[in-house]
């Protein structure tokens, strides 16, 4: 993903050498610009059926898992939307900035994130 990052940044700075940008579509060949998208997309397919076996390992109902599936669909889905549209709120309607209101978003998706789960009782009994 920061490769990602890093080259899409790359698309607006000039005078880099021609191998930093993506290959022209009347040329045939690739630049490693032109394969970040295909090799991500080959690491999430080789990872989804791995963490598909081990989420199944640790609760072996397919409901469960596809409500797993389905609502972190939607949260990806609304937080992509949310920072995607932050550059185009209104400050004076929300009160707040749009780059405040990505942060907040971001900042709220990563603490939902670490801080919702099944609590380990094995855990908790040890703790106090």
């Amino acid at each position: 993903m920061l490769v990602m990052i890093f080259v899409n940044d790359l698309s607006g700075v000039k005078g880099l050498p021609w191998w930093n940008y993506h290959m022209p579509r009347d040329i045939n060949g690739m630049t490693y610009v032109d394969m970040v998208l295909p090799a991500f997309l080959f690491i999430l397919g080789m990872a989804v059926p791995l963490a598909t076996a081990q989420r199944l390992k640790k609760n072996p109902s397919l409901w469960r898992l596809w409500l797993h599936i389905v609502l972190r669909t939607l949260g990806l889905v609304t937080l992509g939307l949310i920072l995607a549209n932050a550059d185009k709120a209104d400050s004076k309607q929300m009160g707040i900035k749009g780059e405040t209101w990505a942060l907040l978003a971001l900042l709220g998706a990563v603490l939902f994130g670490t801080c919702t789960g099944v609590p380990n009782v094995s855990a908790r009994r040890f703790a106090f």
